[in-house]
């Protein structure tokens, strides 16, 4: 579950940025493209089943408490 609601709010964001990027919004285009990037390499090491590092399982184990299931 937690697989989809990364890709989803990546891809999400992914689609923001090219109108951020008419209007000049810098501030939130620099977040939108971080976020984008950041929630996609994390789909992509959960997709594959790489070992996580330390603080990122903090905050899947946040995801976790909230209900957001991951695969161990």
């Amino acid at each position: 579950m937690a697989l989809l609601i990364i890709a989803f709010f990546s891809l999400c964001a992914l689609i923001e940025i090219p109108r951020l990027a008419r209007a000049k919004r810098t501030k939130e285009l620099v977040w939108f493209c971080v976020f984008s990037a950041i929630g996609l390499t994390l789909f992509m090491l959960l997709l594959a089943s790489v070992k996580i590092p330390g603080p990122i399982k903090v905050i899947m184990g946040w995801l976790d408490w909230i209900g957001l299931h991951y695969p161990a």
